[in-house]
């Protein structure tokens, strides 16, 4: 059971984040398209957009592989002392 919650909440914690980074993203860049011309405006918030996501996607690759790896082998070390 413990493995379980541990695992839910690494799951939550990332997609946690994952969603709030999004709608940081979302809510902070329109100011853009009204203060340059619409095509401009437009074509640098896709820009700003893509760039922090990808960002964030590789941010979160590189947490989500160092917390699963440090939690399996905690997990594998506990179950090859016999617990």
């Amino acid at each position: 059971m413990r493995v379980i919650v541990g695992l839910t909440l690494i799951l939550v914690f990332v997609w946690t984040t994952m969603l709030a980074g999004l709608i940081i993203i979302f809510v902070s860049l329109p100011f853009l398209v009204s203060t340059l011309s619409e095509k401009v405006g437009r074509l640098l918030e896709s820009i700003i957009v893509a760039g922090v996501a990808s960002l964030m996607v590789l941010a979160w690759l590189t947490v989500w592989k160092r917390l699963a790896f440090r939690f399996f082998f905690s997990l594998l070390s506990r179950r090859g002392d016999g617990g």
